[in-house]
């Protein structure tokens, strides 16, 4: 019987040391876990900061083409003043058809400058010899 207690006694120690391993491989185990997840979560959070900063400078960006595209719209339609009304009218129905078509709002100013474009011939303005556009005067009348 004593050799069966100190043979229960090696088993039990020799099973408690292999418990002890086994638990202290699922503790680096876990702490491995732990460590990618943090890792994972830090990478994460990296990549959402990256990506608000590049939607923020998109944004930026966008809103920089828009403004030029509707200022040199502008400086457009208002060289088209001085077409010919064949030639305004056909860059309304242009303008129009390609707003439309990307199903973009034109802003109030260029609708209302789109919407007097053919109301009606405007003469050229022309430079008399004193410099003057207001006037238009026969230069070849103008004493030298």
């Amino acid at each position: 019987m004593e050799m069966n207690v100190e043979e229960l006694k090696d088993w039990k120690d020799g099973a408690r040391r292999q418990l002890d391993r086994g638990i202290e491989r699922f503790r680096e185990k876990k702490e491995r876990l732990q460590d990618y997840s943090r890792w994972m979560m830090e990478a994460t959070d990296e990549l959402i900061a990256e990506n608000e900063r590049l939607s923020y400078e998109l944004q930026k960006v966008q809103a920089e083409v828009e403004w030029a595209r509707q200022q040199w719209l502008r400086s457009y339609l208002k060289t088209l003043k001085r077409k010919t009304l064949a030639k305004r009218e056909a860059a309304k129905m242009v303008i129009t058809e390609l707003f439309a078509n990307a199903k973009v709002e034109l802003p109030d100013d260029i609708v209302d400058m789109l919407d007097h474009l053919d109301d009606e011939q405007i003469e050229p303005k022309v430079v008399n010899v004193a410099g003057c556009y207001n006037e238009i005067h026969d230069n070849g009348r103008v004493a030298v």
